[in-house]
């Protein structure tokens, strides 16, 4: 069955406490579009797929993976991934009256006002930047970890993402110089080698096709970096992307040789920044 894609904000159901959305379908796109519960056009819910259970939040905008329930009567969310938005940062300053700074990402602002603010998260730098941490969706510098001066802020990092329940295998990657997605591919249902693979080989591509620099790739597969060095994977699944990908390890060698694939160590570092979320909070 097809997967249609939308952008959908969840919000707590009041009858079964599970998280909710709604999507309506446009009469002249046809695609579908996230909506209010309380929108007067014709709407459908969205519930969670059992292994997204857990890994949302309320009010962010995730871009999200849907597909029909049996009987049509609402849809299935099998992938939801935040959307990210540039801060934008305004000033405004009247000596001795007026001091206020607007963070302002997709359609929301968080106001930082110490001298009219009516609530600590307005009022002190802690309060906003506590509420500013906790945002999915803003794109920003990726800080260095407390603990490792090292920490990665250039490259690309890779990750895949697998359900044999819903039979979907996606891969991405990320900027860690902006933190924006480069790339993002469902390759249906694969395994993980497979995806974990293929997304550092795009990476590769990508770093060929637009002279990317750093050229450096992140990955917390060890199988994905020696199929890599190896130009040539251990799978048995006959798949004409593995095929297509070993060509072009092999034939781009002089270039690809030239690319560091590093191992991205989950323990020391944290998640890998291309990480799609889906653990359990």
């Amino acid at each position: 069955m097809a997967l249609e894609k939308s952008q959908i904000k969840f919000a707590k159901s009041e009858e079964t406490g599970e998280m909710i959305g709604f999507v309506s379908r446009h009469s002249k796109t046809k695609k579908l579009k996230g909506v209010r519960e309380d929108s007067i056009f014709g709407k459908k819910i969205c519930v969670l797929s059992e292994d997204l259970k857990g890994t949302v939040v309320p009010n962010i905008l995730y871009n999200v993976e849907l597909k029909n329930m049996h009987q049509s009567n609402g849809y299935v969310v099998v992938s939801a991934i935040p959307a990210l938005f540039k801060a934008r940062v305004d000033t405004v300053i009247v000596t001795k009256s007026i001091y206020q700074v607007n963070v302002s990402f997709g359609n929301k602002t968080i106001y930082f006002d110490p001298l009219s603010g009516k609530s600590p998260s307005s009022k002190t730098i802690e309060g906003v930047l506590g509420i500013i941490n906790e945002r999915m969706d803003i794109i920003s510098q990726k800080k260095k970890n407390d603990q490792d001066e090292n920490y990665p802020d250039a490259g690309i990092a890779t990750d895949c993402a697998h359900s044999s329940k819903y039979g979907l295998t996606r891969f991405r990657g990320i900027d860690l110089k902006t933190g924006e997605q480069i790339f993002l591919k469902d390759i249906g249902n694969k395994t993980v080698n497979i995806g974990e693979f293929l997304g550092v080989v795009t990476a590769i591509q990508y770093i060929i096709e637009n002279d990317y620099s750093p050229r450096i790739i992140y990955t917390d597969s060890i199988t994905a970096i020696a199929w890599v060095r190896d130009k040539k994977t251990a799978s048995k699944k006959n798949y004409p992307a593995l095929k297509k990908a070993e060509i072009l390890l092999k034939t781009m060698s002089e270039e690809v040789d030239k690319i560091e694939i590093r191992y991205w160590e989950n323990e020391r570092l944290g998640e890998i920044p291309a990480d799609f979320g889906n653990k359990k909070k």
